[in-house]
């Protein structure tokens, strides 16, 4: 079956701003994120609203965000307008929830052209936007999320009350209604036992560990604040700052003992996993992900080669089957699915199915 065009598949062979390479801490920390989450006042939240409040709301929404400076020129979606694989490749992307509801009357989709800003419309609250960047740039993702949500208020008008700040449907979210996150690559603590103490220094300093891709394959875990209420926002960038510091520093020094103590164990690994990468014929989802996780700890300890670090990130989403899919133009069974993936990672990692040495 051919897939149908909505533009979602122009917009996504696009590389999104995230996969680049901003320095720093970005051996440890693949991204960080903001979420805002606003309501309109005197509204019902789109849970309780019908066809018609909705199908409002999201007018008054659209056209806020024309107007805005940051989303003008962004892509839109009404979305009854985008099929189930659209909405799974956007939330591959990271660019809405995999949880949003685009298939109800009302909802829609609002990216900006490198794909760092997006807000879906109607999903659990009116508006959920958020700001996406590369490596660990908390600040920076929340002067962007700020900035447009000063613009959209000045717009929409927010439900707001003097005791519980911003009201949001989810009670979790209600007061700040911000969600600061950062995606981490964590195979050291894994592979020595450590994981289990990260979490309890991120739930030390009022943050979460959980996973962050699927079901924890690729040694992925997002550090996340626990509450959007009591804090401000920058208290709470903070506090996810802190946590994610305190983990990236237990990363590195696991990191560091496995260089030590199985340095030939771990480049192997690294070298096995480019191997395999550079020539498979089929690949599973998971099995891909633990794949680059070996190379990108290999590439980190300068112990094997592979893609540079925006690649690997690019492979993180472009290897999701609704990705895959999109890039095929026609829906892929399952087979098909890990076919055409790894038909990507070999095009990744070397067309003659030779792994890069360091350096070369």
């Amino acid at each position: 079956m051919i897939l149908p065009d909505s533009g979602v598949a122009g917009l996504l062979a696009r590389p999104a701003s995230w996969f680049g390479d901003k320095g720093g801490a970005d051996d440890v920390v693949i991204a960080s994120r903001v979420r805002l989450v606003r309501n309109l006042a005197g509204r019902p939240f789109p849970g309780r609203a019908g066809d018609a409040a909705r199908l409002e709301v999201r007018q008054m929404v659209r056209e806020a965000a024309r107007r805005s400076g940051f989303l003008a020129g962004g892509a839109y979606w009404p979305g009854e307008d985008l099929t189930p694989v659209d909405r799974a490749a956007l939330a591959e992307r990271r660019l809405v929830s995999p949880g949003w509801g685009g298939e109800r009357p009302g909802s829609g989709v609002v990216v900006d052209p490198g794909q760092s800003l997006s807000l879906a419309v109607n999903g659990g609250d009116h508006l959920s936007f958020q700001s996406l960047v590369p490596g660990f740039d908390l600040i920076e993702a929340f002067r962007m999320a700020d900035q447009l949500d000063d613009q959209l208020a000045a717009l929409l008008g927010f439900a707001f009350d003097d005791t519980m700040g911003f009201l949001a449907a989810d009670p979790g979210d209600a007061g700040t209604g911000l969600r600061a996150s950062a995606l981490l690559h964590l195979p050291a603590l894994v592979l020595t036992g450590a994981l289990e103490r990260a979490g309890e220094t991120a739930a030390e300093s009022g943050a979460a560990l959980a996973p962050g891709w699927s079901g924890a394959a690729g040694d992925l875990f997002v550090a996340a604040n626990r509450s959007a209420l009591g804090s401000t926002e920058l208290e709470i960038i903070e506090l996810v700052e802190r946590a994610v510091r305190q983990i990236a520093d237990r990363e590195r020094r696991a990191r560091q003992k496995l260089a030590e103590r199985e340095r030939a164990e771990t480049e192997d690994k690294a070298w096995r996993a480019s191997a395999i990468l550079s020539s498979a014929r089929i690949l599973g989802g998971d099995e891909h992900l633990n794949l680059c996780s070996a190379v990108r700890l290999g590439l980190a300890l300068g112990l094997a080669g592979g893609p540079a670090l925006p690649a690997l990130n690019r492979l993180l989403a472009e290897t999701g089957p609704a990705h895959l899919q999109l890039r095929a133009g026609r829906a892929l069974d399952a087979r098909e699915i890990d076919q055409e993936r790894a038909g990507l990672a070999r095009r990744e990692f070397g067309a003659a199915g030779r792994p890069r040495a360091p350096g070369s």
